[in-house]
């Protein structure tokens, strides 16, 4: 496992140097590879001094890394964020029976008979099929309690997120609007209570 950690790593300086397609997927590829691994994930940041990320990894889209953290939210990295990735020891009061891509037999069934309806409303499985990017990812969690982090900024926004496109987020507090560019964004956390409807167990998705 340390080994793959250290291509990733290795694809991870590639981007930096040249951030194009087949890098991209290479480095995507790789990541999915890890899932499950519990790592710490250095950020790049305007301040001189950053905490790393600890988290599992649960996916990774096309421009982006899907952590677990402890507390079970999912944290979303864009991959020009990451600095380092290394692994560390697992902790065994941690990702108890919390495999979010776990594809359950009935599961299974309703993809093969509904293809398009189950894949179409599951992020993770959209991701699985097809790589998608971090604002169509953030789709799903509109409506979702979410705190970004960004890269002039030290303290973290959190609102609702109302909607999402190619360019920017939008998050309302208060009943205030605030849209944030991507470029600007260094992680967004999703809180845990949005998850629990938007896991792709079947009995969510089931087909009409």
């Amino acid at each position: 496992m340390q080994e793959c950690i250290q291509e990733a790593n290795q694809l991870l300086l590639a981007l930096g140097l040249e951030r194009d397609e087949e890098n991209l997927r290479a480095f995507q590829a790789y990541l999915r590879g890890l899932r499950m691994s519990y790592v710490s994930v250095t950020v790049s940041c305007e301040e001189e001094e950053t905490t790393p990320l600890k988290g599992a990894i649960v996916d990774a889209g096309v421009n982006f890394l899907i952590l677990q953290t402890n507390v079970g939210n999912l944290l979303l990295i864009p991959f020009e964020r990451i600095v380092w990735i290394n692994q560390l020891e697992n902790d065994e009061n941690f990702m108890k029976d919390q495999e979010l891509l776990d594809i359950s037999l009935c599961l299974r069934r309703c993809i093969t008979l509904h293809f398009s309806e189950v894949v179409s409303k599951s992020p993770f499985l959209l991701n699985l099929f097809y790589g998608i990017e971090l604002w169509l990812f953030l789709e799903s969690y509109v409506g979702c309690l979410v705190y970004v982090k960004q890269m002039d900024e030290q303290k973290e926004v959190e609102g609702i997120l109302i909607s999402t496109d190619k360019r920017k987020i939008e998050i309302s507090m208060d009943g205030k609007k605030q849209g944030i560019n991507f470029d600007k964004i260094q992680t967004i956390e999703i809180e845990q209570e949005a998850l629990t409807n938007k896991l792709f167990e079947c009995h969510f998705i089931r087909p009409h």
